[in-house]
């Protein structure tokens, strides 16, 4: 054997090695999530149990929605509810497909074994006392029905995200990306044991990217103050305080439909929530969280949805 021979054999040993152990690494990583995620599940559960709450299933959708968002935090190094594009929580779900009312918990911590991290985790949000108690009362939302779980590492951080998800309404499809003289309708259908008691339609700017700097000084999220709020159609003689007589209307077996307004005649995020009455207990419960991104023309919704597109392809 001559050396060129030597030589090119002794790079391909080399390089299947370190293929090998690159690999058997990225899979042990993948393992070691996987199995961080379903203890997170347990720990999230145990909670809700002893709080007398439904347990939640875990979700792959949101799952997909809260991963993207802990590895964009790991890889640029901040922590926040809003991404890089200037976007909350439920418009990420609403651009990946998504329109079920969604809450998040997000965590960074680092020097805390991976094995014990969901325990110390759920038991620090249930520590949280009035006021500064948000990721308690998101872990304990009476009606969450589904969890996403999301986790990255970056130079010692570990970020975590929980997306919890409440599925009680059915919607139809609803359009993502519109333009402000597009007329959309919101159709869906209120289960059994529900009733629906009015749709409100939230207003803000279209998002504007972000720096790093801008998202460190962020803290909580909430939908906007701006919004309008529609209500069940009345028989022709009756009417609102208001003078009018509504704008959902709603079948027997609780199907509905309802023109979404964009109220302000301005470009921007439209978020629709459609609350329902919880027949038994009389409570009110937010059922969606349903963004549509409202556009001036076809070329500003083309520019966004190059813009949103990591989010685009989650859509199931």
């Amino acid at each position: 054997m001559n050396g060129r021979i030597a030589i090119t054999l002794l790079a391909s040993i080399l390089w299947i090695t370190l293929s090998y152990w690159w690999f058997s690494k990225a899979n042990r990583a993948e393992g070691a999530f996987e199995d961080f995620k379903l203890n997170m599940l347990a720990e999230i559960n145990r909670a809700r149990e002893a709080h007398g709450l439904r347990r939640v299933e875990l979700d792959e959708h949101a799952s997909k929605v809260a991963q993207m968002h802990v590895e964009e935090m790991a890889r640029n190094s901040y922590f926040s509810h809003w991404d890089r594009n200037g976007l909350k929580p439920y418009m990420r779900y609403s651009l990946a497909g998504g329109y079920d009312a969604v809450s998040e918990n997000l965590t960074h911590t680092k020097n805390i074994p991976l094995h014990m991290l969901p325990q110390t985790i759920i038991n620090s949000y249930l520590a949280e006392r009035p006021p500064n108690d948000g990721h308690k009362r998101t872990l304990l939302l009476p009606y969450a029905t589904h969890v996403g779980i999301g986790i990255a590492v970056n130079d010692g951080w570990v970020y975590v995200a929980q997306e919890f998800v409440t599925k009680v309404v059915k919607l139809f499809p609803i359009p993502r990306f519109a333009t402000l003289d597009e007329k959309v309708q919101l159709m869906g259908k209120v289960p059994s044991g529900w009733e629906l008691h009015n749709i409100d339609v939230f207003y803000e700017p279209l998002p504007s990217p972000m720096t790093t700097e801008e998202l460190s000084r962020t803290s909580a999220y909430g939908l906007p103050e701006e919004r309008k709020s529609l209500f069940k159609l009345l028989p022709p003689n009756a009417r609102y305080s208001d003078g009018s007589r509504g704008d959902i209307i709603v079948a027997d077996d609780g199907a509905f439909i309802c023109p979404i307004p964009f109220f302000k005649k301005l470009p921007g995020v439209y978020t629709v929530v459609v609350w329902l009455l919880n027949r038994s207990d009389k409570t009110y419960v937010p059922a969606t969280n349903a963004s549509i991104f409202v556009c001036r023309d076809e070329d500003e919704m083309k520019r966004l949805q190059q813009r949103f597109m990591h989010y685009l392809s989650i859509l199931r």
